[in-house]
């Protein structure tokens, strides 16, 4: 008895930290990146295509902006973080694998560093 409940704690501790692991954080993914200096909206589209991720955003605010080259391995914070360093723009996570764009409420500073 004692055996089957040691296999059970084990079973369970490996389930735990394999549902964990599959709710990691989108924005946590480490993707290799290879972003020429180019208008914004191309940028944020070829960074989910190279990343295999969706992107909301509101075609408005991406006029005329443009995204510094991104290479590299870099978490999807990071490349987030670089490409709209600037833009008055911030993103978030909103689904499993979509992260949005928008525009940083009014009184709010930059985005915070990247880590």
């Amino acid at each position: 008895m004692k055996f089957f409940r040691i296999i059970l704690a084990a079973a369970l501790c490996a389930c735990a930290a394999v549902a964990a692991a599959a709710q990691a954080p989108l924005l946590e993914k480490t993707v290799v990146v290879d972003l020429p200096a180019q208008p914004l909206p191309a940028a944020l589209i070829s960074l989910s295509r190279q990343a295999g991720i969706q992107i909301v955003m509101p075609a408005n605010l991406l006029d005329e902006l443009r995204s510094p080259a991104l290479h590299g391995p870099m978490t999807l914070d990071q490349a987030f973080r670089r490409a709209l360093a600037g833009t008055r723009l911030r993103f978030h996570q909103v689904g499993d694998d979509i992260v949005g764009i928008e525009a940083q409420a009014e009184g709010h500073g930059p985005a915070p560093a990247a880590k």
